[in-house]
């Protein structure tokens, strides 16, 4: 017999599960017992068999400030290997004498499984709550039936600078968007957070406004042999708020993939920053220190997009604009 899993049974087995944690048997007390949390659905697709340990540890973390119900779908290369387990991530706030628990369904699901499991997941989304898919590899978007899941979700997360390869990452997120639902978001933008509030930050309270507005050249420095996407959300962010500067792309030795520095040019002003080994930035100008800028994990980057439940008018702004460039580039 095909094998095959059903929402119900799941169900079961939440509800078991929430009973036995309630036990004091289990490190639940009867005077502060298992508080279940949950503010959303949050769905992940894992790149490989071998990334649903590194998926679901970022997931814990980020169980602490958005409560979920997760759902992992961990690939499959055998063609009936479908099968599903649940289980808790439990925690207790310091001081707190009161588990806070969220739950977790991990679903194994060969390619073609992919219609019947988005029929599960509907039955398995947390009623009334927002539900966001996280899409940890390029693989999934090649999976014939992987679009069934888009129609149950409010928000699509990817990371286009995990794909390899600037040109197929641009096409897939604009046929995404072209769609209109779900919302889709790029892990490559939240990365750039950190760096985009240090610069904004250094010119307000280093840089006079008539010495802003004249600055004359941006160049956004580079790893690797062409700009990643990160990199044309930077110039396409800049570009926006100087538009009188000319903007270009350098590029540097490096890692691939990340956004190396930003110079800014003008009349008795030349102000750059630049990422150093590690975690520190150089900043260089009329005068010159190194600050910390942590490389922006997938716990930093997901824990900002999860804030954001509705449309995110600011990506979508430098999305288009930075589109425009790569096309000129």
């Amino acid at each position: 017999m095909p094998a095959t899993i059903q929402p119900e049974r799941i169900l079961r087995d939440l509800a078991e599960l929430w009973t036995s944690l309630a036990q004091p048997d289990q490190g639940a007390s009867t005077a502060s017992g298992v508080l279940r949390a949950c503010s959303m659905t949050l769905l992940v697709a894992a790149a490989s068999a071998d990334d649903v340990q590194d998926a679901a540890e970022t997931m814990g973390e980020l169980m602490h400030e958005h409560p979920s119900r997760a759902i992992i779908l961990k690939p499959s290369a055998a063609p009936d290997d479908l099968s599903a387990r649940v289980y808790a991530q439990c925690w207790m706030p310091f001081g707190g004498r009161q588990q806070i628990c969220c739950e977790q369904i991990e679903i194994t699901t060969p390619e073609e499984k992919l219609d019947e499991v988005s029929r599960v997941i509907l039955g398995l989304l947390a009623p009334d709550l927002p539900a966001v898919l996280w899409c940890r590899g390029p693989g999934w978007f090649h999976r014939a039936g992987f679009e069934r899941i888009y129609p149950l979700i409010d928000k699509l997360v990817l990371d286009s600078c995990e794909s390899g390869d600037a040109q197929s990452a641009w096409e897939l997120m604009r046929r995404l968007r072209a769609v209109g639902h779900p919302r889709v978001a790029d892990l490559a933008w939240s990365r750039l957070t950190m760096w985009r509030e240090m610069i904004a930050f250094t010119l307000e309270a280093s840089v006079p406004k008539q010495e802003q507005q004249a600055i004359g050249e941006i160049a956004v420095e580079f790893y690797g042999a062409v700009p990643s996407t990160s990199c044309y959300y930077m110039g396409a962010w800049l570009a926006r708020a100087l538009p009188a500067a000319a903007l270009r792309f350098d590029a540097v030795p490096g890692e691939v993939g990340r956004v190396a520095g930003v110079v800014f040019k003008g009349p008795g002003m030349d102000l750059a920053f630049r990422r150093l080994e590690g975690d520190t930035v150089e900043i260089s100008g009329r005068q010159s220190n190194v600050v910390v800028l942590p490389h922006a994990t997938d716990y930093r980057a997901m824990r900002e997009e999860l804030t954001i439940t509705g449309s995110d008018p600011t990506f979508d702004a430098v999305f288009e604009s930075a589109d425009r460039l790569r096309q000129q580039s």
